[in-house]
């Protein structure tokens, strides 16, 4: 349905579509309104499979950057720790 759900990079996703193609199988994803027909398509879904790439590395990046000034500010991070009824 979309093409950052199809792999986790873009080696992934260029041995994914070179397997596929190799079985004679085209990928569509459906919400994005693309395809790995022809030449045109599967450097489409190269770039844009990069593309997604890097927008999940900024992610990882914000949120380890957001741990990181909460633990410098105190928040603590966890389950709360139990209470005992001794």
């Amino acid at each position: 349905k979309k093409l950052d759900r199809l792999g986790r990079d873009t080696a992934d996703m260029i041995q994914l579509i070179k397997e596929f193609d190799d079985m004679g199988v085209a990928i569509r994803f459906l919400d994005d309104g693309i395809s790995t027909e022809g030449t045109m398509g599967k450097m489409v879904v190269t770039i844009l499979s990069a593309v997604a790439q890097a927008e999940r590395l900024r992610i990882l990046e914000r949120t380890n950057e957001g741990r990181l000034e909460a633990k410098a500010k105190g928040v603590k991070f966890g389950r709360k720790p139990k209470v005992n009824k001794a």
